[in-house]
C-alpha cells in the first residue's frame, strides 16, 4: 500500500474523531482500511513464504549431506541403526505415548470422526508393532548394488541394471504416525535420507517418534538428518 494511503486512513481517523465523516468518506475509509489489511496479509503471507523456503533449503542441505554418507553405508551398520532404532522406540513409549495423547485431545476437540482418531492413536502395542517393522527391514537382504540382466553386446561390452540409492526422497503421509518409522525404515535401508511431512493431526507424534530415530542414529555414529520431519503444517 502507498505511504499516501495510509496518510489518508490517519486523516480520515482523525477527521471522524473531531467532526465526523461524510458518507463518501466512510465509503472511503472503508476501502482503504480493506486495501490496507489485505496489504498487510499479502506482505505476512510473503515472509511466512520466505521463511518456509530458507528452512525446507536448510533440511534439504543436511539430507544431502547425510545421504552421501548412507549411500557409502555397508548392509550391517544400517541394520544395526535400524535395530537399535527398533529398541530405542519401545524404551521412550512413554515419551511417545504422551505426545500422542497431545494429539488425539486436539483431533477431539476439532471433531474428528472416531475412525479418524483411531487411526490416529498410538498404544503400546503398536509402537511394539512399530519397531517389529524395524527389525523386519532389518532381516531383509541388501538391495543396493546387486546387478541385474548383465548382457554381453556383440563388442564385447558388458551392460546390465545396477541398484543405487536415490539420495533424499520426500514423503508427504496422512495422519498415521507410524508411517514415520515405516518410512525412515525403507529409506534408510536402501541408503537414503528421508524428509518427511506428516498429517497436521499427527505433528507431536511424528516429531517424537522422529527424535527417538535421530537418538538412535546418533548413538550409531550415523547421521542424524537421515530423518527430518517438516514441522511447519501450514498449506
Amino acid at each position: 500500500m502507498k505511504e499516501k494511503d495510509i496518510q489518508r486512513i490517519n486523516e480520515l481517523y482523525n477527521l471522524d474523531k473531531s467532526i465526523g465523516l461524510t458518507p463518501e468518506q466512510k465509503e472511503e475509509q472503508r476501502k482503504l482500511r480493506h486495501e490496507y489489511i489485505q496489504s498487510v496479509r499479502a506482505n505476512l503471507r510473503a515472509q511466512l513464504k520466505k521463511e518456509a523456503f530458507v528452512m525446507l533449503e536448510q533440511l534439504g542441505k543436511q539430507a544431502k549431506e547425510a545421504s552421501i554418507i548412507l549411500g557409502k553405508a555397508g548392509i550391517e551398520d544400517k541394520n544395526e541403526v535400524l535395530r537399535e532404532a527398533a529398541k530405542c522406540l519401545v524404551q521412550n513409549q512413554e515419551y511417545i505415548l504422551s505426545e500422542n495423547y497431545k494429539d488425539v485431545e486436539n483431533a477431539k476437540s476439532n471433531d474428528m470422526s472416531e475412525a479418524l482418531i483411531e487411526r490416529l492413536s498410538l498404544k503400546p502395542d503398536r509402537i511394539e508393532a512399530m519397531a517389529e517393522g524395524l527389525r523386519q527391514v532389518a532381516e531383509l537382504h541388501d538391495p543396493i548394488g546387486s546387478v541385474e540382466h548383465m548382457q554381453k553386446t556383440p563388442n564385447g561390452l558388458l551392460i546390465g541394471k545396477k541398484t543405487v540409492p536415490l539420495g533424499v526422497v520426500g514423503i508427504i503421509y496422512e495422519s498415521r504416525p507410524n508411517v514415520t518409522a515405516d518410512a525412515f525404515a525403507l529409506c534408510f535401508k536402501t541408503g537414503n535420507a528421508c524428509l518427511l511431512r506428516g498429517g497436521s493431526d499427527a505433528i507431536n507424534s511424528n516429531l517424537a517418534i522422529t527424535n527417538v530415530i535421530q537418538s538412535a542414529l546418533e548413538s550409531c555414529n550415523m547421521p542424524k538428518y537421515s530423518i527430518q520431519l517438516l514441522t511447519d503444517t501450514s498449506r
